[in-house]
């Protein structure tokens, strides 16, 4: 046998071995995403009420909080056991502020299933649609799932510093940048006006309340920026936050945002590594 013909030989092989390996890398990776995916599908699923909260009236809190009482002529008659929701706690959970075609998450099993467990996030028009967790620092959420087990696609997650009630002036998730779309793999659909203007609110359900949010801008920033620091102590830092996001955003939207608003940045990761894709909105109903 010549010597060339052994040499394309080897090349064969070994050109042959290299594309199995890829393609089973990728097979692996492809196989990791489903099974994370289908555990959020799974929770997602578990924790979606099937219908409102019960009690229709929201100044009467959940049927829990009414009782019913027999008098003396055997009548029956409810009587709340605890005092009607104020002003405030009813704006927080009128059912309008529900995303379109959900009817809330049940909070007591999320919380059940991971005490990190801080609220839930959900944005018409993109895959956001997840429980979102804050740990005791920033990282450990990048690597693990919501079950708590080690995860490529890991968790939403809040800022640790952060409060958990999300009534800091602003309030930080991060999430993956995923190429299936899971995570935030969606959220750069926000570059292009068209999308922001038939998609402007993210919903974020909590224990407390239910909040909507309306973005006001959108724009990529090197991370190491005052916008992903935890607190804002004074007004001037406050305002710096609102005149940077403006000065910064790809599009304006004409929503006016002050310093006492609550104000949600979410963020991912982008193609270079020192630069994340932001997206800001400011609560409507705080």
């Amino acid at each position: 046998m010549k010597k060339r013909e052994i040499v394309r030989r080897i090349l064969f092989w070994v050109f042959l071995c290299v594309f199995v390996v890829a393609v089973l890398k990728l097979g692996h990776i492809a196989y990791v995403y489903w099974k994370n995916n289908r555990g959020y599908q799974d929770l997602r699923d578990q924790a979606q009420l099937s219908s409102t909260v019960q009690g229709s009236d929201p100044t009467k809190g959940t049927g829990s909080d009414v009782e019913v009482i027999i008098d003396q002529s055997g009548i029956g008659q409810e009587v709340l056991t605890k005092e009607p929701l104020s002003e405030e706690e009813t704006k927080r959970n009128r059912e309008d502020i529900l995303p379109p075609g959900n009817n809330g998450v049940d909070h007591e099993f999320l919380k059940m299933m991971n005490a990190d467990y801080a609220g839930y996030i959900v944005i018409p028009g993109t895959e956001v649609d997840y429980p979102v967790v804050q740990g005791s620092d920033n990282s450990h959420y990048l690597r693990y799932d919501y079950y708590d087990k080690e995860s490529i696609s890991g968790c939403p997650f809040m800022d640790y510093r952060q409060e958990r009630d999300f009534s800091s002036f602003n309030s930080t998730i991060c999430a993956h940048n995923q190429k299936d779309n899971k995570m935030f793999g969606t959220l750069d659909r926000y570059k292009e006006k068209a999308f922001w203007e038939a998609n402007p609110y993210v919903y974020i359900m909590t224990p407390s309340g239910n909040y909507r949010y309306k973005i006001f801008s959108v724009y990529e920033q090197y991370y190491v920026d005052m916008i992903f620091s935890p607190l804002f102590p004074t007004d001037s830092s406050k305002q710096e936050l609102i005149d940077l996001a403006r000065e910064r955003a790809l599009y304006d939207t004409g929503i006016s945002v002050s310093i006492t608003d609550h104000v949600l940045t979410l963020y991912t990761c982008t193609e270079n590594s020192d630069i994340r894709f932001v997206v800001q909105a400011v609560c409507e109903n705080y």
